[in-house]
């Protein structure tokens, strides 16, 4: 009657089939069709990592593991990759070795120890994708890591930095200090100062500090993802004279072994962020001896500068004027190595015709300076060969006194001129006006 029939079957379990046919008419006639294997699969590839947990830190070993299995995996299908977050300290591909194996029941990667070096510090991320034969997933989300073998880095703000390459301030200033951790961190601050004294800051009172997280763009780029920290220790901390050694340390705080931890513990010291400098608001002393009288009767005559400093001395610029107006200046610049062991400066005055006047300007390496004037040493006198005469015989001159006085008359013989002169122009105003 060229019927049809069919047959439904219901198959819900994973699991191979075996699936035959076998009809017959009324009139005996059989029909056997071969049997066919049919392979339900409804279960994603199973997933295992090893070695690692998701946001974990690796302060030691890192040696991440990764098995797919799957009764009918599809092998050529798994990517199974490692990321680092995007950063500029390179690391190259072989500082991740790492093994894979691959048949019909699974997939493996097995990465050996990180290479030991900072430029692998970071944050890492394992990402698994693929697909069995029957087209189910892998619905393992990627896992992120975190290895922090050598800590903390640091950096100095412009300005601080300025200041420890210069050494020495007369100026108190705030200090700025900046960090970058894989890992959160828990940092204490102290001074010392003059390698004597030590001093514990505490923030909110002595410091104050920021914290942000890098992000991928901008100059800081090299650590993105890591924390950032900044540090502004107050001014008024080294309001007084003295040498400060400024230490960070610090400790990470990371999960292992599913709970919070101290991971690596650092200094800014170890790190070659070394923050020391000398506060010094006194200048140097300069005393000036051998120049007491006003007069002096030989061919030249030697000067002594002693020069004292609480820090470092750094120049001395001594001005020599010669002249009835002092108009003839001689510049002598004086460094700390032109100092005899004793701190003292030598200087041949030689005899001349005028009279000559000792100032001088002295400098400390913090930019402290004194003046002879600021200090009322100035120094005057004559120096001037002795005269043709016989021994014992004395000139009775006071050569000193004689230009002095000449150089009064001058001035008053100048102002006469000017007065009789104005005096002359309002006289011919007024016979002009009349």
């Amino acid at each position: 009657d060229n019927m049809q029939y069919s047959c439904h079957l219901r198959l819900d379990r994973d699991g191979t089939y075996e699936i035959g046919l076998t009809c017959e008419d009324h009139a005996g006639n059989r029909t056997l069709l071969p049997k066919e294997t049919l392979i339900i699969d409804k279960t994603p590839p199973k997933v295992r990592i090893s070695d690692i947990r998701d946001g974990e830190t690796c302060t030691e070993k890192v040696c991440p593991s990764v098995y797919v299995t799957d009764d009918n995996l599809d092998t050529n299908s798994i990517k199974i990759q490692l990321t680092r977050r995007k950063t500029d300290l390179t690391a190259e591909e072989n500082d991740y070795p790492a093994s894979r194996t691959m048949d019909s029941g699974g997939y493996s990667c097995c990465w050996e120890d990180f290479s030991h070096k900072e430029e692998t510090d970071g944050i890492y991320t394992i990402s698994i994708s693929g697909k069995d034969l029957a087209d189910n997933p892998v619905k393992e989300g990627p896992v992120s890591f975190y290895v922090n073998r050598f800590g903390s880095r640091y950096s100095l703000g412009m300005e601080t930095a300025a200041l420890c390459k210069k050494q020495f301030v007369n100026k108190e200033q705030e200090i700025h200090i900046r960090e970058y951790s894989v890992n959160p961190v828990k940092t204490k601050i102290s001074i010392l100062k003059n390698n004597d004294q030590r001093i514990s800051l505490k923030e909110g009172d002595d410091y104050r500090r920021t914290t942000a997280v890098v992000t991928a763009a901008g100059k800081e780029h090299k650590y993105a993802g890591w924390r950032k920290y900044d540090y502004y220790i107050n001014k008024e901390i080294f309001a007084s004279e003295g040498t400060y050694h400024i230490q960070l340390q610090s400790v990470g705080i990371g999960r292992k072994s599913g709970k919070k931890r101290e991971t690596v513990k650092t200094d800014n010291d170890l790190k070659d962020s070394t923050v020391e400098f000398t506060v010094d608001k006194t200048p140097p002393a300069v005393r000036i001896s051998n120049l007491e009288k006003e007069t002096y009767r030989e061919s030249s005559h030697l000067v002594t500068f002693a020069v004292v400093d609480n820090q470092k001395f750094d120049s001395m610029e001594i001005f020599i004027r010669k002249g009835i107006f002092h108009s003839t200046i001689k510049t002598i610049k004086v460094r700390p190595e032109d100092l005899d062991s004793m701190n003292l400066y030598h200087l041949e005055l030689k005899a001349s015709r005028w009279p000559q006047q000792i100032d001088y300007i002295a400098f400390d390496r913090a930019g402290n300076r004194i003046s002879s004037s600021q200090a009322g040493l100035s120094k005057k006198c004559m120096i001037f060969p002795q005269a043709s005469k016989k021994e014992g015989e004395d000139s009775g001159i006071d050569w000193t006194t004689l230009y002095y006085l000449l150089g009064i008359a001058a001035f008053c013989g100048i102002l006469f001129y000017i007065v009789v002169r104005v005096k002359g122009v309002r006289q011919d105003l007024d016979r002009k006006s009349a």
